[in-house]
């Protein structure tokens, strides 16, 4: 009898250890979950200013690709501008040579 008290007795201290062991762990685990949040956090708030950042400079590089089409664009409506002026000169003149020629 005296070795089933011992036995309950140690069977007692074990489970009071365990139970002692696991509220360790279930805190450790809290702290690690606590600690792996912030870090988590931080890296997470470095990335969303990177994305603000790369945002902001593609922003800056659509304003400036759409100035560059526009200057391209009235360049391109003057160089036709000057194609047509030219066109009607060489025209012009072909026109005044015929005529010199005819008369001769």
């Amino acid at each position: 009898m005296e070795l089933l008290k011992d036995r309950t007795g140690n069977l007692r201290e074990d489970v009071d250890n365990l139970g002692k062991a696991l509220e360790s762990l279930k805190q450790g685990q809290a702290g690690l979950r606590l600690e792996l949040l912030k870090e988590l956090t931080a890296k997470n708030d470095s990335w969303k200013d990177v994305i603000a950042e790369v945002r902001r400079e593609a922003a800056v590089t659509n304003q400036k690709l759409e100035a560059l089409s526009k200057r391209l664009d009235e360049w391109d409506r003057r160089l036709w501008g000057l194609v047509v002026l030219l066109i009607g000169a060489v025209l012009s003149l072909a026109s005044g040579l015929i005529v010199v020629l005819v008369r001769r």
